[in-house]
């Protein structure tokens, strides 16, 4: 989750020779109108919740980040 309103994937076992954008298995822009300031992961149910300062709760399905 980032200040940009983005949600991003990042490996596991990256590479620190890589830059970090390398790194991003995949992502999403404009998840929210305002700031995400919190998130989580089910790894039992394959999703994503994040939080965002425009009073909103989403979740999003990991694999595809819709």
């Amino acid at each position: 989750m980032a200040w940009d309103k983005t949600i991003k994937v990042h490996k596991d076992d990256r590479d620190e020779q890589k830059k970090s954008k390398e790194n991003v298995m995949r992502a999403r822009t404009n998840c929210h109108t305002k700031d995400i300031i919190s998130g989580d992961y089910s790894h039992n149910l394959g999703l994503i919740a994040t939080g965002s300062r425009d009073h909103n709760v989403r979740i999003w399905d990991y694999e595809k980040v819709k």
